[in-house]
């Protein structure tokens, strides 16, 4: 198994017609030694976007630990 450390942010529009952050924070996941990096963050991103309803979400941080 190896450790993922990802940082993450989520974005609301504001009244002046920007973004604003909404939400944000990190956590760790573990996948197989096989998984490529680009599965793992996909899997993350789906993830993230179901927690939050769908609500834009961008990585920040993403690496191996």
């Amino acid at each position: 198994m190896q450790k993922w450390f990802y940082s993450w942010c989520t974005y609301t529009s504001n009244e002046a017609g920007g973004d604003t952050i909404f939400k944000f924070g990190s956590g760790v996941v573990e996948s197989h030694k096989e998984q490529e990096p680009e599965k793992v963050l996909h899997d993350i991103k789906e993830m993230l976007n179901h927690e939050n309803d769908g609500t834009r979400v961008h990585i920040i941080a993403f690496n191996k630990i």
